[in-house]
């Protein structure tokens, strides 16, 4: 699980962290298991952003962890990682770099995992998806493993710089302490005339 800023004020981690790649493996294991092999195909991807950031104006008091106390520290550009802008420059709060690998079964069964590494301290190397998904039709899927939380829309490629028009997506909206979960979740995506709708709940 990744470290945030109520990691840094005292409060622990959950131990259920640990769990999400047991969960994959075990749901891979069944799928083996079910049938004779099908035509398979493996693809990777990543991406990179070097990102500068820097602060400037009067400043303000903050309730962040000590070690924030005596800079003037004016805006926080990641909770989650506890990324944290002050009035020197730093190439070291934002800055991040993933690889992912996606190994489709067959039609119904895929497998994928994403490792992310950042320059904030604490935070070099993670593994933030770890998720065996099954598609019974094109219109569902059940996914069991480790993904990040479903907040709004950028969620899903909330790193990749590149895929949005701006320096990153709002830290107000999907700021949030915790970025990843373990468990199970369900979604749907259907066409209702000229409309999109994606509904998903997980555990």
């Amino acid at each position: 699980m990744t470290k945030t800023l109520a990691s840094l004020t005292g409060r622990p981690a959950h131990a259920a962290a640990r769990r999400g790649p047991a969960l994959v493996l075990w749901a891979l294991g069944a799928w083996l298991a079910a049938g004779p092999a099908q035509a398979q195909e493996f693809k990777v991807s990543g991406f990179a952003s070097a990102v500068a950031v820097k602060t400037s104006g009067g400043c303000q008091p903050t309730l962040l962890a000590p070690a924030f106390q005596n800079n003037c520290t004016r805006y926080i550009v990641d909770w989650a990682h506890a990324a944290v802008a002050t009035d020197k420059w730093g190439l070291n709060r934002e800055s991040r770099a993933g690889v992912q690998g996606e190994w489709q079964l067959d039609p119904q069964w895929s497998a994928v995992a994403q490792i992310t590494a950042r320059t904030l301290q604490d935070q070099h190397v993670k593994l933030e998806w770890a998720y065996v998904t099954y598609a019974p039709t094109p219109e569902w899927k059940l996914q069991v493993g480790r993904k990040r939380i479903p907040l709004y829309y950028y969620s899903d490629f909330q790193d990749v710089g590149f895929a949005y028009n701006t320096v990153r997506p709002s830290p107000d909206v999907y700021g949030w302490d915790v970025v990843n979960y373990n468990g199970a979740s369900i979604s749907t995506n259907r066409r209702l005339g000229d409309r999109h709708l994606r509904a998903e709940a997980y555990a």
